[in-house]
């Protein structure tokens, strides 16, 4: 390790800030440039080996294969290249102690080895964004169970989501551990494979903005019940936002600006209250603007522009800051606040429809009463008519009274329509239902009867009602 330290001070002819503790060698900002040392192969003890934020160029030194100890190698934020550059990570699958490999923002070019899969189950974190990277993902990157933050961002990556990536068989249950994914900024197309959103570990970040992915949202997106911050912007998405985002109650931010969004904010959406940042512009989302984003109090931006929702603006919670919200070219807008300029929402009807219920339903009991009534004095005549005359034997009163099919069709009637059973504790002494609608009816009924449907036994008048 001494050679090598000595090395790099006395090839820059320069001070620099040099931690060497123990199996650790970190170089981090130092503005070192030229070629990195090929002799770190050498420093077979170190577990730690980061040169992060510097100015190395050239190839990655061959044969790091041989630090079998590290933890722990970053060389981001270099210039390091060379074609078919990444084949070192060849090399580097024979340190199966790796938890953390970053080769980030450098100007790698080529593809990814399908090589990447011999990394063992340690591996949690992988970095190879903003390189200059061609070709697909490999599927072979579904092995890597332990996997938790993969990082390929802004390194013009083509073709497919690999379907097998995030894909769970019963036998191995690949990336289970999966906590972030980020593959932004590349050339990706075709569907996000519904496995992805099936992985419920997904917490950190899931970010695929500025791809070309198209088709709807799966479902399974709900899944990811404990995702924090999601970026889907800018694709060719389409379809409506799926009802199960609801789920996500753990989202502080969501993006889902720049696609082919259709329908209206689901009413489901009110559930996540913890949003911080909510971005549905420049889709083609219609229908008014949901009122519950007045409740949302730690929303703090809020962009609906560039859509065709319509109806009035809510005046509360965010919408009283315009700084905050950003609705311009929604054309069909009306009201919230003075500041939006917005013009005035027309009034169509100034009655209160509040009322029409009661007002239905005043009118609808007496019409219901009169008509049953009125059916039921049909069938009594019709009856009658069919049977002649009452038995001389049993006068008309009494049968009432006895209760025969008549006594109870009556008292079932009134029952129906006054809402009064007839074992009520008001009825005592002899007051019975009848004698309570005959005294609070009476007139009143009598006013609907057709005199002809009346024996000449029974004249208007003079008959009783039974009791």
């Amino acid at each position: 390790m001494l050679p090598v330290i000595a090395y790099m001070v006395k090839s820059h002819k320069k001070l620099a800030t040099i931690f060497l503790i123990s199996r650790t060698f970190t170089l981090e900002q130092t503005n070192f440039s030229g070629q990195a040392p090929h002799s770190l192969p050498n420093a077979t003890r170190l577990e730690t080996l980061a040169l992060t934020s510097n100015s190395f160029t050239g190839n990655v030194p061959a044969n790091l294969g041989n630090l079998r100890n590290l933890t722990v190698i970053s060389f981001s934020d270099n210039q390091l290249t060379g074609p078919n550059s990444l084949r070192f990570l060849t090399d580097l699958t024979n340190c199966t102690k790796l938890s953390l490999v970053s080769f980030a923002y450098n100007k790698f070019r080529g593809e990814i080895p399908a090589s990447v899969a011999n990394f063992t189950n340690v591996l949690q974190f992988l970095f190879l964004g903003s390189n200059h990277i061609t070709g697909n993902i490999p599927p072979e990157i579904e092995k890597l169970n332990g996997l938790q933050i993969l990082s390929i961002i802004s390194a013009s990556i083509s073709g497919e989501i690999p379907h097998g990536l995030g894909y769970i068989p019963p036998s191995l249950g690949w990336c289970r551990q999966l906590q972030e994914l980020s593959l932004s900024d590349n050339n990706l197309n075709g569907t996000i494979p519904k496995e992805v959103f099936g992985l419920s570990s997904l917490s950190l970040s899931f970010d695929v903005a500025r791809n070309s992915l198209t088709g709807p949202l799966p479902l399974e997106v709900g899944n990811m019940t404990q995702i924090v911050h999601a970026d889907l912007s800018d694709n060719k998405l389409t379809g409506e936002i799926p009802s199960t985002l609801s789920q996500c109650l753990m989202l502080l931010s969501l993006d889902m600006a720049g696609n082919l969004f259709e329908g209206s904010i689901p009413p489901s959406l009110k559930t996540l209250i913890g949003l911080q940042s909510l971005n549905l512009s420049r889709n083609r989302l219609s229908g008014q603007i949901p009122i519950y984003f007045e409740n949302f109090t730690v929303l703090k931006a809020l962009n609906l522009s560039f859509n065709s929702l319509e109806g009035e603006v809510p005046q509360e919670g965010i919408f009283k800051d315009k700084k905050r919200i950003s609705l311009i070219g929604n054309k069909e807008l009306c009201g919230g606040i003075k500041e939006l300029g917005l013009p005035a929402c027309k009034v169509h009807n100034t009655k209160k429809p509040r009322r029409l219920p009661k007002l239905k339903l005043s009118i609808a009991v007496p019409v219901s009463f009169l008509i049953g009534l009125t059916c039921f004095i049909v069938v009594v005549y019709w009856r009658r008519k069919s049977t002649r005359r009452p038995s001389a034997a049993l006068p008309t009163d009494e049968r009432f009274q006895r209760g025969d099919v008549y006594s109870f069709g009556i008292q079932l009637l009134l029952e129906l329509f006054t809402g009064i059973r007839p074992t009520d504790v008001m009825f005592k002494d002899g007051w019975t239902l009848h004698e309570f609608v005959r005294t609070a009816q009476h007139k009143n009924l009598l006013k609907i009867l057709d005199p002809s449907l009346l024996s000449a036994e029974y004249p208007v008048g003079t008959r009783r009602w039974p009791n």
